[in-house]
């Protein structure tokens, strides 16, 4: 009987080694590309932008930092993320800190996303998975994310859980340096075709009170941040 315990303890640690193991060799991975937008919004660690446009796809597939440049002397980028809600924004805001990215104005789009309080982004969420652990601010994000006190303390069961999008294809293509089209002009993301058949509009009214935005607000004044909010174009 001790003997069969012995193997499972065995086992068992083991098993727990190889998951810290391949836990640090993913992660190891997935800091060295910029393949998804927040790869790429990382990737500007210590660095300067003028400006820094934030937003959902209106912004990532509607504003082109080239374009903007050819008009004004100024460095743009596009950080704009597919179906990004005011608590994306916010990440954002408080990664753009974290990572001491400097900057002379934060553009960031408002519109009918002010009426979808602590909604967040499913592709973001599986985009900061990777970075779970890296600091607090992406630990806070996650919070309401389901199991996610399991997700971050056992070894690599954020990376079995989100396997469909961090599994071995897409560490696969960040080990050999697979280019995507995230950097390719600065963050804009162009989408082709015609949308005629939306039935997109902007809201008649308003949330009185919205906790997202004024926690949104409230970091912007604490750290002084220079923002302006816009609408993106909507059709």
């Amino acid at each position: 009987m001790k003997k069969f315990l012995g193997y499972i303890v065995l086992i068992t640690v083991m098993c727990f080694i190889s998951l810290l193991v391949l836990d640090e060799v993913y992660t190891k991975i997935y800091n060295k590309e910029t393949r998804t937008k927040f790869q790429y919004f990382k990737s500007f660690e210590n660095k300067h932008i003028d400006y820094i446009l934030l937003g959902s796809s209106r912004v990532e597939n509607g504003l082109c930092p080239d374009v903007i440049e050819k008009n004004i002397n100024k460095k743009v980028i596009n950080f704009g993320v597919q179906g990004a809600r005011i608590e994306d924004l916010l990440l954002f805001l408080k990664l753009i800190k974290s990572y001491n990215i400097s900057h002379e104005r934060i553009y960031i789009q408002m519109d009918y996303i002010y009426n979808m309080p602590n909604v967040k982004s499913n592709i973001l969420a599986y985009q900061t998975m990777p970075f779970l652990n890296e600091n607090e601010v992406i630990s806070d994000y996650h919070k309401t994310t389901e199991s996610s006190m399991v997700l971050r303390y056992i070894p690599f069961l954020r990376y079995a859980s989100y396997d469909q999008k961090n599994g071995i294809r897409e560490l696969f293509n960040n080990l050999v340096g697979k280019t995507s089209n995230v950097n390719q002009h600065k963050g804009f993301n162009a989408v082709y075709g015609t949308n005629l058949g939306t039935k997109m509009t902007l809201p008649d009214t308003i949330l009185k009170k919205n906790v997202s935005f004024e926690k949104l607000q409230n970091f912007i004044k604490k750290e002084d941040l220079n923002v302006s909010f816009f609408c993106s174009p909507l059709r």
